[in-house]
């Protein structure tokens, strides 16, 4: 969005960013219309479409949904069953436009200004037809940083269908491509997140219908990323299913590789990237302040998935090659987290993400300090494992290794305390015979 100052420098007066109430929008600005109001959808450089293709895309607006009025079943049904997705391939800043009521009609005097995204229809009869995309309406989802939209997909309800003119006389006759298709991300996130919503709850109160409920919970589903968000209190993947719902899987629960103090999310996923997860639930979410200054200001059906779950825990896997004996002798890797020759140092096996140890030597380690994300090797002289109140720290509770399966079982009131000793490995002579004693949990 262009500075308001800029937007003055551009012949507008009464510039100011849109409220409602005491509640101030960044991503939308007002002003006074000029006497020939141009609108983006009126600039030469934007995609039209045919017109033979105007009566299937004006299908594919109705039925008008209103997020504020969403009681009506069946006008949801059929609006969801006209989501369509599409792939953002660019962004347009400071777009004007005549804000309208229902009816076509103008609302006040003024004219708003937003960014917009430029998006290409994937699926369907309509596919690769260009559909622009008001920040507005870009979902709950999306980035402060709105240029990050740029390679996504997502699922997208069309809404309107301009005409371009001059003088406001339509260009048919001189140009039979002159209409120009609008959409909305956050009424297709709506719709299609909401009709699985409505699956879970309805089978609550029918039990005819938990088999469904639990064959929607305990499936396993696939889709496609839409996004990855390396950072943040949001940080995660989201990802569309084949019936466009959108699902987001938190950081913490798209692989085991994320564990890892080394590997960034991006590095695991990619947008586009083909996953399989469960569906861990639904909730509706109220948007947040920071939200609400976008101008995010409906409620978000929030659908959350699960990748990890399909994935073997690291832990198991090494309380597996404990039990199997193919431990001890065995050359592994450690990557250091935090190098502290008063204390303890704290590494990480690189074979086992998210699996941390307090490592302390005899003191050859400390004469050249490793910094963070050096790898050292270790060889294992021995190694076993007990399992510990989750609650307590571990070392004063449990007084004996017991044997266990692999696949541990009751994870929230026990975890897994392991103890290692190593020899450290290096081409240094003076640190091959470097004693190790380690002691890591896993939470």
């Amino acid at each position: 969005m262009k500075a308001l100052k800029l937007i003055r420098e551009d012949g507008y007066e009464n510039v100011h960013y849109a409220s409602l109430g005491e509640q101030k929008f960044k991503t939308l600005v007002v002003a006074d219309r000029k006497d020939e109001q141009e609108q983006w959808f009126e600039q030469p450089e934007i995609e039209c479409v045919p017109e033979e293709v105007s009566d299937i895309i004006r299908n594919y607006t109705l039925p008008y949904i209103d997020l504020g009025n969403t009681e009506d079943e069946y006008l949801l049904e059929q609006a969801t069953n006209k989501v369509v997705s599409v792939v953002v391939e660019n962004v347009l800043e400071t777009q004007p436009f005549i804000p309208r009521n229902r009816n076509g009609r103008p609302i006040g005097e003024g004219v708003a200004f937003c960014d917009m995204l430029v998006g290409r229809i994937q699926n369907g009869e309509l596919a690769g037809t260009a559909v622009y995309i008001k920040q507005t309406e870009s979902g709950f989802r999306q980035p402060k940083d709105f240029f990050k939209m740029v390679g996504r997909i997502f699922p997208c309800k069309l809404t309107e269908i301009h005409i371009q003119t001059i003088d406001n006389y339509k260009l048919t006759i001189n140009n039979p491509s002159n209409y120009v298709v609008e959409g909305s991300i956050e009424l297709a996130e709506w719709l299609t997140n909401y009709q699985l919503l409505q699956q879970i709850e309805k089978s609550k109160d029918n039990s005819s219908r938990n088999r469904d409920r639990k064959n929607i919970l305990e499936r396993t589903h696939e889709g496609i990323v839409s996004a990855v968000i390396n950072n943040g209190s949001n940080a995660g993947i989201m990802v569309m299913t084949k019936k466009l719902q959108t699902v987001f899987i938190p950081k913490h629960r798209v692989s085991y590789e994320c564990d890892s103090s080394f590997v960034n999310l991006d590095e695991v996923v990619s947008v586009f990237d083909r996953v399989e997860f469960k569906i861990t639930g639904t909730n509706t979410q109220k948007p947040s302040p920071n939200q609400r200054e976008r101008h995010i200001i409906h409620d978000y059906i929030r659908i959350e998935g699960d990748m990890k779950v399909l994935e073997e825990a690291p832990q198991d896997a090494l309380i597996e090659m404990i039990d199997d004996k193919k431990v001890i002798g065995r050359l592994f890797k450690v990557r250091f987290i935090s190098f502290d020759p008063q204390s303890l140092h704290t590494v990480e096996l690189v074979d086992f993400p998210g699996i941390k140890i307090k490592m302390k030597d005899s003191g050859s380690l400390n004469r050249v300090p490793f910094k963070q994300g050096d790898e050292i090797s270790v060889v294992i002289l021995d190694a076993h494992y007990r399992w510990v109140d989750a609650n307590s720290r571990g070392r004063r509770v449990a007084k004996k290794t017991e044997e266990v399966s692999s696949n541990s079982q009751n994870t929230e009131e026990k975890k897994c305390l392991f103890r290692i000793k190593s020899r450290f490995n290096s081409f240094y002579p003076n640190r091959v015979n470097s004693k190790i004693l380690s002691t890591f949990f896993t939470s």
